[in-house]
């Protein structure tokens, strides 16, 4: 595999980080209305956005670790498999417990992919290399954050 085509992988999982957060931002108003009948929903729904960040301060350790003990691309693999089933979960899940415990296990995938995504950028590249990679990466994050958000309002 190219290191072009590597770091645009990277770069590409480097930006998911960023919709698990600002893509449902937009569905809030959908989901309170929705979850209105249940008492809580005025709580539990801006959880949906602040979960999946607590989830990465806390596990995001837990994934370096992890990432130092095995193979970084298969975790980064596992880590891309959890975050689309995690993602997903709010399209079956009729239940505002359930889609916000999806939104917790998004947020320990969120963990894994930035971790694996960083430290591989570091091993792969070096000197200047590695800091336009690194660069690019950050580059790639916040165009996400404009992206996401964006094209979540219109779906």
């Amino acid at each position: 595999m190219t290191h072009r085509l590597l770091l645009g992988i990277l770069l590409a999982a480097s930006s998911l980080t960023i919709m698990a957060a600002t893509a449902v931002v937009p569905a809030l108003p959908l989901m309170r209305d929705h979850f209105g009948h249940t008492g809580s929903a005025e709580l539990l729904v801006p959880l949906v956005i602040t979960l999946p960040a607590l989830a990465v301060a806390v596990s995001a350790p837990l994934a370096g670790m992890l990432a130092d003990r095995v193979d970084r691309a298969r975790l980064l693999a596992s880590g891309l498999t959890l975050y689309i089933a995690a993602g997903a979960s709010g399209l079956l899940l009729d239940s505002l417990e359930g889609i916000l415990v999806g939104r917790v296990l998004l947020g320990c995938a969120v963990a894994c992919i930035m971790t694996c995504a960083t430290a591989l950028i570091v091993d792969l590249w070096d000197g200047s290399a590695r800091k336009i990679a690194l660069g690019l990466q950050a580059s790639a994050m916040g165009i996400g954050g404009v992206v996401f958000p964006l094209v979540g309002g219109l779906v």
